[in-house]
């Protein structure tokens, strides 16, 4: 049977894209995250959704090195990551920079010392061109995504912008929220929304957010593995916030026993407006997402 696609996905295949740099997830995603629209990486505690916005912020600088300059330096490439909540381990960031400069130029037939020249070169001066803000409250985000982050875009070219995690800003009180309540959070999930989607189709950039997740009503008797995790825990946040997300990639743990892992983490991608939904495994390693078959 031929195989056919919503008329609206077509709007997001001619976009450029972000890819991993990791064959099956790439494989999964037809090449990448597309730019212009909102792509969220939500999992449990510990399933590498950090991780993975990190990898993500080296491969947005790596994916710059080849482009042709019009007036600016493909080092003029920035990322802008905001974080929410505790400290960002800003030491995994340069070996996993390093690493996706050393696997670019690698693939393309650099070695030896050639190789080694280039790579030091560049990892120094990507590095430099990641934004990192801590924000802790809604009016700061507004005002980051609105201000701050369109006045750098006039200097440099910002590819892509992360927050890590939305959840923090929009968490709901222990006592919950009332109708009102709702009504207001989901109006300003709308707003944040439509200030990440105006960056990402203006500037023709990736937006990539993570978020946590709660457990979901199982039916009784329900029993899952490593492959039906995801079915054991929702995103955060609500419809509200479902509905302006555009891509989801569900992260889960690897499944350990006796001291050994049984089953890698997993990928799996939920929906995406120009791929189907299907999983893999992966790793964390020093250097980032690594494919199974490749760590």
């Amino acid at each position: 049977m031929d195989e056919w696609w919503p008329c609206w996905s077509l709007f997001f295949c001619g976009r450029k894209k972000l890819a991993f740099g990791v064959r099956a997830i790439d494989q999964i995603l037809l090449g990448g995250i597309p730019s212009g629209c909102i792509a969220e990486i939500t999992g449990e505690a510990g399933s590498g959704k950090t991780q993975t916005a990190m990898h993500l912020t080296a491969q947005a600088l790596v994916s710059q090195l080849d482009v042709p300059s019009s007036g600016r330096q493909p080092t003029d490439a920035a990322v802008y990551y905001i974080y929410t909540e505790g400290s960002l381990p800003a030491e995994r960031l340069s070996p996993i920079v390093e690493s996706s400069v050393r696997r670019h130029y690698a693939s393309r037939g650099v070695a030896g010392g050639e190789l080694e020249e280039r790579v030091q070169h560049c990892v120094g001066k990507l590095m430099d061109r990641i934004y990192v803000e801590h924000v802790e409250d809604e009016g700061r985000l507004s005002y980051v995504l609105s201000s701050k982050i369109p006045l750098l875009m006039s200097v440099f070219k910002v590819v892509l912008v992360v927050i890590d995690s939305i959840a923090a800003i929009f968490r709901v009180p222990q006592r919950g929220l009332n109708r009102d309540g709702l009504a207001a959070r989901s109006e300003s999930l709308f707003i944040l929304a439509s200030l990440l989607k105006r960056i990402a189709a203006n500037h023709s950039a990736w937006v990539v957010v993570t978020n946590q997740v709660s457990l979901a009503q199982l039916p009784r008797g329900f029993r899952g593995d490593a492959n039906q995790s995801h079915a054991m825990v929702r995103p955060t946040l609500g419809m509200a916030w479902s509905t302006c997300v555009n891509c989801r990639m569900m992260l889960s743990k690897a499944r350990w026993s006796g001291g050994r892992e049984v089953a890698p983490r997993q990928f799996h991608l939920e929906f995406a407006p120009h791929a189907h939904p299907e999983r893999c495994g992966f790793r964390i390693g020093n250097g980032g997402i690594e494919g199974v078959e490749e760590a």
